[in-house]
């Protein structure tokens, strides 16, 4: 969206959706974080997972670069499919996880026939 718009509303709105993003995805992080640790290791894993903080930093002045090098629209479709790619990432660690304690209910929380 920032790519797409020079008008300031576009650019106040887009910042209000990634913000918006950015508020639900922290609390499923933590919560998530919260039931895979083992309770002697809670601290390590939410080491790990704030890692994403310390990538994006390293992402965000890269992708300034690559828009020089492979434009604007390239840079925010590869940028689009490594946030996908985090998203399936996540739901298949979800279900690992799920399978792993022998949870019978899917991710939506109705009951699986297995």
């Amino acid at each position: 969206m920032f790519g797409q718009t020079v008008q300031i509303w576009g650019l106040i709105f887009a910042m209000f959706i990634f913000t918006v993003a950015e508020l639900m995805a922290v609390g499923i992080q933590e919560s998530f974080v919260a039931k895979l640790a083992p309770k002697e290791m809670l601290g390590q894993y939410y080491a790990a997972a704030s890692l994403r903080y310390t990538i994006g930093k390293t992402i965000a002045p890269l992708s300034i670069s690559l828009t020089t090098w492979i434009g604007f629209q390239l840079t925010f479709m590869l940028i689009a499919l490594l946030a996908f790619i985090g998203a399936g990432l996540y739901y298949v660690m979800a279900v690992l996880m799920r399978k792993q304690k022998g949870l019978n209910k899917n991710l939506n929380g109705v009951e699986m026939n297995n």
